[in-house]
């Protein structure tokens, strides 16, 4: 008996609370007559953890730049769709557990100063990001993270166009200005975290 409860208290699967779900629902092929079968439903990614990738020498990933979430001003994340495999992260940060994230799947990545990775959403084609070094910042405890990046040859157009557009302060239509200015402070300013706050926290934001 104590082993029946053992295995009822194991907790469930993702799969398991899903087809709970769907049986509690009704919503079914078996019970809606007329629905169309579920089984050929696509399963969606989605964005709530995905892994994480920590900047090292040598490091580095190929992806495209797909979101980004400014909601925590203390935790501002790039969201990244990788195209090939990517050394990742699970878990804290004091006892984060590897994983290797596969071509197609989600993985995020913080903020680096030497990185304005939004700059470079909604290409066409993913970018090749690598950490090539570090450099010393005057007034900085830590060094400042080299990264060598490269686009395709079309991105590296658009990239020279956007570039054209941003000298002449028109909106880009990547971003919207409030969160495009938080990251670029977040690149840039001294104290980081408290100007992005400041930005996404002016009136002007709110509204």
């Amino acid at each position: 008996m104590a082993k029946q409860n053992a295995k009822a208290d194991e907790p469930k699967t993702a799969d398991q609370y899903f087809n709970d779900f769907l049986k509690s629902s009704g919503f079914t092929p078996d019970t809606d007559e007329g629905q169309e079968d579920l089984s050929q439903y696509e399963e969606e990614q989605t964005t709530s953890f995905p892994p994480y990738w920590k900047a090292g020498l040598g490091k580095g990933f190929v992806a495209k730049i797909v979101d980004l979430d400014a909601r925590d001003p203390d935790f501002l994340r790039y969201v990244l769709e990788a195209s090939g495999p990517v050394d990742c992260f699970n878990g804290p940060t004091d006892n984060a557990v590897a994983v290797k994230v596969q071509k197609g799947e989600l993985f995020t990545t913080g903020v680096y100063r030497g990185a304005a990775l939004h700059k470079y959403m909604g290409l066409e084609d993913p970018i090749t990001l690598v950490c090539v070094g570090t450099r010393e910042v005057k007034g900085r405890p830590n060094d400042m993270w080299v990264f060598k990046i490269l686009t395709s040859k079309r991105d590296h157009a658009t990239m020279a166009e956007r570039t054209a557009i941003e000298a002449q302060n028109n909106k880009t239509g990547a971003l919207s200005d409030v969160v495009k200015h938080a990251f670029d402070l977040a690149h840039t300013a001294k104290d980081a975290k408290v100007a992005v706050k400041a930005a996404l926290n002016a009136p002007a934001a709110r509204s």
